[in-house]
């Protein structure tokens, strides 16, 4: 018999669940704050919302929120009100869509996953799985133009595997283009093409987005973050965060870890 290899149809999904939450939130407006991560929010009483640019939004109770990533809002709540959200990253190039908010209609299904979320009891990985149940089903009701397309040329995807899963690395172009097996022009064009920015900008890009998680979602001092993502010292991490995003890592990871301090 005659076993052929069997491919998937479907790119990888390298989902991650940072938090999943119910708290009360207080009466308050909020501080600007970005984060690298889909985050999604109901607040089941109303009573409570963002504000995105110029506009406040709130959503109903038959409603979910959901931010995209890197996409800068400030809470708004008119009254304590109790409120669930979720935060959590599909990886690239899913993650890369932001300047846009989305209001997507509770379901059954999705009110009763919620609902079983507040089991604390319950075994990790079965609250694990129903997270990522809600975060597929959610995600998959927003429009199907907003997601980017993802590089489709082997040799790209073997470079881009390595700047995503090792920001950090010391990479050099001649490296980058011989595991692609290109030459340096070659291999810059094709990068350019299929990215739309070249190697260095999409490495500082997925550094900066590794060290924005680890800010958020650890306890790593600025050293140990600027030695991880490939940074030379958390001097230089600093310049680049004020250059690209406008804040300090030390502001960052306070304002952001406030922002969901209810």
């Amino acid at each position: 018999m005659l076993i052929q290899e069997s491919r998937s149809m479907f790119p990888p999904l390298q989902l991650t669940v940072y938090h999943c939450q119910f708290c009360e939130v207080r009466s308050r407006t909020g501080a600007l704050v970005a984060r690298p991560s889909w985050r999604l929010y109901w607040y089941p009483d109303g009573g409570a919302g963002v504000q995105f640019r110029n506009s406040s939004h709130f959503p109903s109770p038959e409603e979910l929120l959901v931010i995209p990533p890197h996409t800068p809002i400030r809470h708004l709540s008119l009254r304590p009100c109790p409120h669930f959200y979720i935060h959590a990253k599909l990886g690239q190039p899913c993650d890369s869509f932001s300047g846009k908010i989305f209001k997507v209609r509770v379901d059954a299904l999705m009110e009763d996953l919620i609902l079983k979320l507040r089991d604390s009891e319950a075994q990790p990985n079965i609250r694990l799985l129903r997270a990522c149940s809600l975060i597929t089903m959610v995600l998959a009701c927003l429009p199907e133009d907003i997601w980017p397309e993802r590089p489709q040329d082997p040799r790209l995807l073997k470079v881009l595997e390595l700047f995503n899963s090792s920001p950090g690395h010391k990479y050099r172009q001649q490296d980058m283009a011989r595991t692609a097996g290109l030459s340096r022009n070659a291999f810059a064009r094709l990068f350019k093409t299929q990215t739309s920015m070249s190697p260095n900008t999409y490495l500082i890009k997925s550094r900066l987005n590794q060290a924005c998680e680890m800010l958020l979602y650890s306890e790593k001092s600025m050293d140990e973050i600027a030695a991880l993502c490939g940074f030379r010292d958390r001097n230089y991490m600093s310049r680049v965060f004020k250059a690209k995003l406008g804040t300090s890592p030390g502001l960052y990871r306070r304002s952001g870890l406030a922002s969901e301090n209810h």
